[in-house]
């Protein structure tokens, strides 16, 4: 074999064998699986031809309302309890997941695609998207038209809260047609409500206090959603029933004690009303909240003694209270808010909030928001310290201020 016979031979085997890598290289790129861990990493997911989701168990909230009908036939929109993420889920069959469930979604089989440029992950078998009995829940983003176009894109659908709004437009005076929501701030945008939707029927008011929504972008443009009728309150049918802690000691040693404060009876077990400098609190004091399990005398509660009505929102304002042990303690610190309409004989958890580990010298007190489900009857609420006890046996202190209850005024029947 001559010089050139040999070369020729050499470059014929390294082509050969760069083709083969590159089949190699492709076919380990066609099996290769996306497998997010949440819906805040799903999000991040580039989107390619080549795209697969090997078998997931990624929790979420469901925060669309399929029953109302403002959404498209077989979307879910789920959200992340943790970080500002949703994404549309587009259902194989009708789905029977509801406002407020806790699931665990599995992609396997799943891919996802941009539809009119929002994320939607297609062909999600029903079967794999499992109801939990989870207790998270997703608060409404409260925010502004024009902070909205500037982040809402990244968020994908999430839940959000515009305050002070005017809407205009509509068909009838319902909720039909083309509709403007104009924010405080003068700024506006589409209020979508679909022909399937209950909404259609219902008289639309001029001036809300708040209105929640879906944030979608829809080719690049911001549509709100509103879910159903309890989203949009009108300002003159809302009540604010505050509840500050002050006026009044109510300190038994941490041991249960009932006091008469400005709203009513409460209970506080395993918890004082505090005024020094390192508790946080708006005004001259607040509740600190601690709790030892196993003792019947310091539960770890602040409860309410007496029932509201029509209430749709619940709020507090919630702080670490900054001994050495709390700002030691390296498990997550946490409250739950529950509801009882029986009486106070048993609770539900509507949701829980992780308090902030900050600084001694830092008096920031920071905010919680819950919705309420709408219920036949009258019903109280409580905050429980749900924390795990520290080495002493006792649950970290937690300040508690503000107990506010929204109330809608409009459900209330005159005699």
């Amino acid at each position: 074999m001559n010089l050139n016979s040999i070369t020729k031979t050499m470059m014929l085997l390294f082509a050969t064998a760069i083709a083969l890598f590159s089949c190699s290289d492709d076919d380990s790129e066609l099996q290769s699986l996306s497998q997010p861990q949440s819906i805040y990493t799903l999000r991040k997911v580039t989107i390619t031809d080549r795209l697969m989701f090997g078998e997931t168990v990624m929790p979420g909230v469901v925060v669309s309302d399929s029953e109302n009908g403002n959404i498209e036939e077989k979307y879910v929109v789920v959200q992340d309890s943790d970080n500002e993420a949703a994404i549309i889920l587009h259902m194989k069959e009708t789905s029977t997941l509801n406002l407020g469930d806790n699931v665990f979604i599995n992609l396997e089989g799943a891919t996802m695609v941009e539809e009119n440029g929002e994320k939607v992950v297609k062909n999600v078998q029903n079967s794999n998207v499992y109801k939990v009995n989870g207790s998270k829940q997703v608060n409404p983003k409260i925010t502004d038209i024009t902070a909205l176009k500037e982040n809402g894109l990244y968020w994908g659908p999430v839940v959000v809260r515009i305050n002070s709004v005017v809407l205009s437009g509509g068909q009838d005076g319902k909720y039909r047609g083309n509709i403007q929501i104009t924010d405080e701030y003068n700024s506006s945008v589409p209020l979508k409500v679909l022909t399937t939707s209950s909404l259609g029927e219902e008289k639309m008011v001029k001036q809300a206090g708040s209105v929640t929504c879906l944030s979608r972008f829809i080719n690049n443009e911001l549509f709100l959603y509103p879910r159903n009728l309890n989203d949009v309150i009108e300002k003159d049918t809302v009540d604010i029933i505050a509840e500050g802690f002050e006026g009044v000691v109510a300190n038994n040693g941490y041991e249960e004690i009932t006091a008469q404060f400005s709203t009513g009876s409460w209970t506080i077990s395993g918890a004082i009303t505090a005024t020094s400098g390192y508790d946080k609190k708006t005004g001259t004091q607040s509740v600190r909240l601690q709790g030892t399990p196993g003792n019947n005398l310091k539960r770890g509660v602040i409860e309410m003694n007496f029932d509201l009505e029509n209430v749709f929102k619940v709020s507090f304002n919630h702080g670490i209270y900054p001994a050495s042990g709390e700002l030691a303690n390296t498990n997550p610190t946490t409250v739950a808010l529950e509801m009882s309409v029986d009486g106070g004989l048993t609770y539900t958890v509507l949701g829980t909030a992780t308090i902030t580990i900050r600084e001694k010298e830092d008096s920031t007190l920071d905010f919680a928001e819950f919705e309420v489900p709408q219920t036949d009857g009258p019903a109280r609420f409580r905050v429980v310290n749900t924390s795990s006890p520290l080495d002493n046996g006792n649950q970290p202190r937690i300040n508690i201020d503000d107990i506010t209850f929204s109330i809608n005024t409009s459900l209330v029947i005159s005699e």
